[in-house]
This record gives C-alpha cells, sequence and structure tokens, in this order.
C-alpha cells in the first residue's frame, strides 16, 4: 500500500505541476509576443488579459488555448489538494512543531 499511495500522490503532483509549467508558458509567452493592438491582417482580434491585467490580442486558437488553461485551474486545485490530502492520511507528509520559546 506504501508504494501504491506514493506513486498516487506522485501522479496527483506531476499533474499539478505540468498545469503550472504550461500556464505560466502560455502567459510569458503570450505577454511577450502577441501585439497590443488588433492585428486584422494576421487574424490577432481577440482580446486578452495576460501576465496580471497586461492586454493582448491573439488569434482564436490562441485565445481558446488560454481560455481552456484558464479554466482547468479548479482541476489543478483538486490535483494538489489529493495530493497533500493523500501524503497526510497516509503519514507521507508530516507537519512539526518547531521549538517553544
Amino acid at each position: 500500500m506504501p508504494k501504491l499511495s506514493k506513486t498516487i500522490i506522485t501522479v496527483l503532483l506531476a499533474g499539478f505541476a505540468a498545469w503550472v509549467v504550461t500556464a505560466v508558458g502560455i502567459d510569458s509567452y503570450y505577454f511577450g509576443s502577441l501585439p497590443r493592438t488588433p492585428d486584422e491582417g494576421a487574424g490577432r482580434t481577440y482580446r486578452m488579459v495576460v501576465s496580471h491585467g497586461s492586454v493582448r490580442y491573439g488569434s482564436e486558437g490562441e485565445f481558446r488555448a488560454l481560455r481552456v488553461i484558464e479554466g482547468s485551474l479548479p482541476i489543478a486545485g483538486f490535483l494538489f489538494l489529493g495530493a497533500l490530502a493523500l501524503g497526510f492520511r497516509y503519514g507521507h507528509f508530516r507537519i512539526r512543531r518547531g521549538p517553544t520559546p
């Protein structure tokens, strides 16, 4: 059972880490490469808010990718909290009390 529980926790944390890397990567890429004004010639007319409020304009595909990542935040949160709960439940994670002054 300990091997299975560690495997499940690892898979959950890996899923959460993959979401974080993807979300940060898309946000950074869009902030650095997309135009600040609509570019109808390139098809970048969809308004997106990235990097803490910066407005950029992207294509429909770029817009959908950002919405999918933003919409999957609850799933990523569940993966992290599930790993945390299982780790505490099976004793893989522990909270130690510090020295009392």
